[in-house]
């Protein structure tokens, strides 16, 4: 695939925008990842697709949700309910911790509360610029991306 140098930067610039703004959480590298990095599990990966696929217009008729995302129910079990009920006092403690220590320790402390484990193709940060530029879904290692003059 090859793609002007202007175009990579503006789709770069625009789907981090993007992410952030959904996720309220920052974009790193391209390596970021929808689940595991920008916390959006279940419904809101769901609702974060629909919108990027209203705004980009971008075809993904060949994309298998199930392949890369567990729905909501999928991870929710009787015993994350029972554990879910047994760490509320925690949870709220936790809550606390983000208005007066830091939004990274509430985020080791939360990931230690869940045991979100997804085993599944998570799409990266990378992908949906790929997507985006090549206006059909796509995974960026499956790809080899040119510069265009």
């Amino acid at each position: 695939m090859r793609f002007k140098y202007t175009e990579i930067k503006n789709a770069y610039l625009e789907i981090k925008k993007f992410l952030e703004y959904k996720s309220s959480m920052t974009v790193k590298d391209l390596n970021t990842t929808i689940v595991d990095d920008l916390g959006l599990w279940g419904d809101d990966n769901l609702f974060l697709l629909e919108a990027f696929l209203n705004k980009y217009d971008v075809d993904f008729s060949k994309f298998n949700y199930d392949a890369h995302f567990d729905s909501e129910g999928e991870f929710v079990d009787f015993k994350t309910v029972v554990f879910g009920i047994l760490k509320l006092p925690i949870r709220i403690a936790n809550s606390l911790i983000i208005k007066f220590i830091s939004y990274n320790t509430y985020n080791k402390i939360d990931s230690m509360l869940y045991e979100k484990t997804n085993e599944k193709k998570d799409l990266t940060f990378g992908d949906l610029i790929l997507s985006k530029l090549n206006g059909e879904f796509c995974l960026r290692n499956e790809y080899r991306i040119e510069l265009a003059k």
